[in-house]
């Protein structure tokens, strides 16, 4: 084999696999965006995996990775999360067969003040959001309420990066195979 024929076989190679591995996701990013009373509305990321239990349609069980929280409660105060995190008892709802994520249930404790001054006392920070789509923070005495606004997928750059090349590498071995 020529050295141009290697090399046009290596591209194809690494194309190919660059092509599976990218279109290999396994879970889908999800946007939940809630609404006021809080001061802006808030935006949670989270990772629900692809499959079964998640995926069956109604009301299921699913271990999802909630990746960020960010919102500002009622005084002004911001909070999140100091990373990615699998809490216990969530549950998604999904409408069959278009695959759509209409619902979550989602309990976060372990949430961080971004900016402001306020202290919670012996009650720490909580957000709930439940299979309804009512959200609720609560901070010491301070309770806070409001609604799910949307969900909505959201694209992961790194699977968009490697289809990208992917697609790139069979393009450049078309076009040197065609030269």
């Amino acid at each position: 084999m020529s050295s141009k024929g290697l090399r046009t076989f290596a591209c194809a190679a690494l194309a190919a696999a660059f092509g599976m591995f990218g279109a290999c996701a396994q879970a889908t990013q999800y946007g939940v965006v809630f609404d006021p009373p809080f001061t802006v509305p808030g935006l949670m990321i989270i990772d629900v995996p692809l499959g079964s239990p998640c995926h069956d349609g109604g009301i299921q069980l699913c271990p999802f990775s909630v990746l960020s929280v960010d919102f500002i409660d009622s005084s002004g105060n911001e909070w999140g999360i100091p990373g990615p995190e699998t809490p216990g008892g969530t549950f998604v709802n999904f409408i069959e067969p278009a695959d759509t994520l209409i619902d979550i249930a989602v309990t976060i404790t372990d949430l961080i003040l971004i900016k402001g001054d306020v202290g919670c006392g012996d009650i720490g920070p909580s957000l709930v959001i439940d299979i309804e789509g009512d959200v609720t923070f609560s901070c010491g005495s301070i309770l806070t309420t409001g609604n799910v606004i949307s969900i909505t997928k959201v694209p992961e750059p790194a699977t968009l990066a490697l289809l990208g090349l992917g697609l790139a590498g069979i393009a450049i071995a078309r076009r040197r195979k065609l030269s």
